[in-house]
C-alpha cells in the first residue's frame, strides 16, 4: 500500500516521575490530538493516539496515517507535564519519530528550561521534521 510509506509514528517514553506526561499533536487543519481527543485512523484528522499512560513510563504513540495540509501550517508535536511532580528539565523523557521503516529522529528532553510544555518539533505536511526541543511555559 503506497500510503503506508508516509505513516509516521511518534513515541513518547519516560521514567517513573513525572507520572503523567501527555503527548499532543496539532495538525495543519488545527485538529488537536491528545488524551481526551484521540483522533482517527480512517477519517480526519488521520492521526491517532493509542493510549494515555498516567502511571509513568509510557509509551504513548501517535500515528499519522495520512498527511493533511492547510495554508502553509505545520504539524506541531509537544509534551505537557500533566501531573507535575517534578520539572520537565532533566526528567529523561524521550521522543522517537519513525517512518514506516526507520527511526528518523530521537529527542531527549532538555536538561534546562522552565515550564510544563516541551515543544519537541514541527513537521510539514510532506514530512520534513524541524527540531524545536525547548521547554516553555505555554503550548506552541
Amino acid at each position: 500500500n503506497p500510503s503506508n510509506a508516509y505513516v509516521r509514528r511518534i513515541t513518547l517514553t519516560w521514567g517513573s516521575t513525572p507520572r503523567d506526561l501527555d503527548a499532543h499533536l496539532i495538525t495543519p487543519t488545527q485538529a488537536h490530538i491528545l488524551y481526551n481527543s484521540r483522533g482517527s485512523q480512517s477519517s480526519a484528522p488521520y492521526a491517532q493516539l493509542d493510549v494515555d499512560d498516567q502511571n509513568g513510563g509510557g509509551p504513548e504513540n501517535i500515528s499519522i496515517y495520512r498527511f493533511v495540509s492547510s495554508s502553509g501550517r505545520s504539524y506541531k508535536y509537544y509534551i505537557y507535564n500533566w501531573s507535575n511532580e517534578r520539572n520537565l528539565a532533566g526528567c529523561g523523557a524521550r521522543v522517537s519519530v519513525q517512518s514506516r521503516t526507520s527511526v528518523l529522529r530521537n529527542y531527549l528532553c532538555p536538561s534546562s528550561g522552565a515550564g510544563r510544555f516541551w515543544n519537541v518539533f514541527n513537521m510539514s505536511a510532506n514530512g520534513p521534521v524541524t527540531s524545536v526541543n525547548r521547554i516553555r511555559t505555554s503550548a506552541p
